[in-house]
């Protein structure tokens, strides 16, 4: 239960940080910038060095980078995508060439992923505390109930936001670094597809379930 609720408090503080609109913000007229599309000015490949989930961005570092050099900045793979040697890591729209070894110091790899920057994280953590629950050798549906409850609560949060691409402005307000965030199809697929097949049979399992998905609805 303990870990079930941090997980769960980790994966809120997250969504807020990368879902800044909501839908009716974006429904009442709020207008949703579009990211840089075309060629990119530069392109900044991992080294033969460089591989590992990426952990997360320091958005203090890389905004200001931008404006100093009067780019915008676009970090290519998802929080959370394993990163191998040779992929593209930014695209840099603008005439200003920042150095790579700058641009690689605005990023964090490591060997697993973290619920930091990464909510899709926290639902994927989540669903397997519900299927070990499930498993036969543990067969304790009412914690699978639990994380369905909590995966219930980060759903209806994430349902009301602009799941659109992020981005972040510098102090006078121009968008300088742009990130890629998963869509709903998603956290959908991920928060339900195991649990139902390993819940398949379980009848307080089908129960909430059936349930969460016509609150959600």
């Amino acid at each position: 239960s303990n870990v079930v609720s941090a997980v769960t408090r980790q994966g809120l503080r997250e969504i807020d940080r990368l879902y800044p609109l909501t839908v009716a913000e974006v429904d009442g007229g709020r207008s949703r910038p579009l990211p840089p599309v075309g060629e990119p000015d530069q392109v900044v490949r991992a080294h033969d060095s460089t591989f590992g989930v990426l952990l997360g961005f320091f958005e203090p570092w890389l905004v200001p980078l931008a404006r100093t050099h009067n780019v915008t900045i676009v970090i290519v793979p998802a929080v959370g995508d394993f990163v191998e040697p040779g992929t593209p890591l930014f695209h840099v729209y603008g005439a200003g060439r920042i150095p790579e070894r700058t641009l690689h110091a605005g990023i964090r790899l490591g060997p697993a992923r973290t619920v930091e920057q990464d909510p899709l994280f926290a639902l994927r953590l989540l669903v397997d505390v519900a299927v070990r629950a499930l498993s036969p050798a543990v067969n304790d549906p009412y914690t699978g109930v639990q994380s369905l409850d909590r995966i219930a609560q980060l759903l209806t949060v994430i349902g009301g936001r602009d799941l659109g691409e992020g981005w972040r402005v510098d102090r006078s307000g121009e968008i300088r670094l742009w990130y890629a965030t998963p869509n709903w199809d998603d956290y959908v697929l991920l928060a339900f597809s195991e649990i139902r097949a390993f819940g398949a049979g379980t009848m307080p399992i089908a129960r909430r379930l059936r349930a969460v998905l016509l609150d959600l609805h």
